[in-house]
C-alpha cells in the first residue's frame, strides 16, 4: 500500500502555489502550474489591488480647486497655544516626526483656516 501511494505521488501534479493536487485541468506548463482554485483567486487579487490602488489614487490625488475662483486676501483665526505650538513643530521638525497629538493640533488649524478661506 505504501509502494502505491509513493508512486502515485511522483505521477501527481501538485499546484505550486497550495500544494494541492491537481487534476489535470490547470495550466498545462509543468513550470507554471496552478490548479484554477489558484489562478482564480490570483486574478481576483490583482483585479482586487487594481481597485485598490484606483481607490487610493483618487483619495490622495491632489485636488483641482480653479473653480473657487481663488484670489488673494487675509484670513484671521484665533488658534490655542496648543495649537502654535503644533504648527511651529511641524515647520521645525517635519509632519513625519510630530506625535499624533500635534498632528490633530494642525489639523484643527488647517480646518480653521480652510473654514475662513472656502466661506
Amino acid at each position: 500500500m505504501e509502494i502505491w501511494r509513493y508512486l502515485k505521488m511522483e505521477s501527481a501534479i501538485f499546484c505550486k502555489m497550495c500544494d494541492g493536487e491537481m487534476d489535470g485541468l490547470g495550466s498545462d506548463d509543468l513550470e507554471n502550474r496552478i490548479c484554477r482554485e489558484c489562478d482564480e483567486n490570483e486574478l481576483q487579487s490583482c483585479l482586487d489591488e487594481k481597485e485598490r490602488n484606483e481607490v487610493l489614487d483618487s483619495m490622495f490625488s491632489e485636488p483641482n480647486y480653479s473653480h473657487l475662483n481663488l484670489k488673494e486676501k487675509s484670513v484671521n483665526i484665533q488658534i490655542s497655544a496648543e495649537e502654535q505650538d503644533a504648527i511651529l513643530a511641524a515647520y521645525d521638525i517635519s509632519f513625519h516626526k510630530m506625535n499624533e497629538e500635534k498632528l490633530q493640533l494642525l489639523n484643527q488649524v488647517i480646518a480653521k483656516l480652510k473654514d475662513e478661506i472656502h466661506y
